[in-house]
């Protein structure tokens, strides 16, 4: 069973190999392979974690098949780290499937909604 999921926020001093240990503490005998990424919260000028996590399992066991049912059916499930004082939310991880490029009908019709910006409304005025 593969299960991969987002971890959208974690403070930076968090170890990764803590992370690690809740899972496999929590599901048994898995890989956990993690993938980092450092980000800048510019209101409370801090660093914090994004990480993407991929837990893999041989065999299946009763929470993994329910974590894996949770997560699946959009809910967000908490795991607690560092002595039960701290958690740590993670989120289903969906693909990137949408395309990016919006078409010109899509974009006249978000025109039709933006109110014009100031300077916009000199320039039609010259």
């Amino acid at each position: 069973m593969n299960v991969s999921i987002n971890i959208p926020r974690i403070p930076s001093f968090v170890k990764v190999f803590n992370i690690e240990r809740v899972f496999k503490e929590t599901f048994g005998d898995i890989d956990v392979n993690i993938d980092i990424i450092i980000k800048h919260d510019k209101n409370m000028d801090v660093d914090y974690q994004m990480l993407f996590v991929h837990l893999v399992a041989n065999e299946t066991n009763e929470e993994l098949v329910e974590y894996n049912k949770r997560i699946e059916d959009g809910e967000e499930v908490w795991f607690y780290y560092n002595n039960s004082k701290n958690y740590f939310k993670t989120r289903k991880l969906l693909n990137k499937t949408q395309n990016r490029m919006i078409s010109k009908t899509d974009m006249e019709e978000i025109k039709k909604t933006l109110k014009p910006v100031k300077s916009d409304v000199n320039k039609e005025e010259e």
